[in-house]
């Protein structure tokens, strides 16, 4: 009893089997629905609101306040101060002061190594606690 199974022609069959693909899709389709929810969680913050002063407060005669300009010039408390000379004036200010607090408003196009220098005398002078001035 011979029974025919399929053509026997040689001929190779171009198929191509798609069930793998289809479980690898369908477990992707598994993991990215389980995984979204974890990706949009949120935190609840309360963030105060900006206040609503538009100019900043006055410096106060009692606060030293280091300038640098673009280029290059010191003032202290908007008195034009050489850079040799500078020291000697922080030294001064600072010794009749309780605390040794010195403001520092550098300009943004200034030189990096010109304001560096500069912190480094003031902590030099006796500065305890550098306050930077941000605008």
């Amino acid at each position: 009893m011979a029974m025919s199974v399929g053509s026997s022609s040689g001929k190779v069959r171009a198929e191509i089997n798609i069930t793998p693909l289809v479980d690898v899709v369908l477990v992707l389709l598994i993991i990215f629905m389980v995984m979204t929810p974890i990706f949009l969680r949120q935190l609840d913050l309360d963030v105060p609101e900006k206040a609503d002063s538009s100019t900043p407060p006055e410096v106060g005669a009692d606060q030293l306040v280091l300038r640098i300009a673009a280029s290059g010039t010191l003032e202290l408390n908007h008195e034009p101060v050489e850079e040799d000379a500078l020291k000697q004036r922080l030294e001064a200010a600072f010794a009749t002061r309780r605390e040794k607090v010195l403001f520092f408003d550098a300009d943004d196009e200034a030189e990096y190594e010109r304001v560096v220098h500069a912190l480094d005398m003031a902590r030099g002078a006796g500065a305890k606690v550098l306050g930077f001035v941000t605008r």
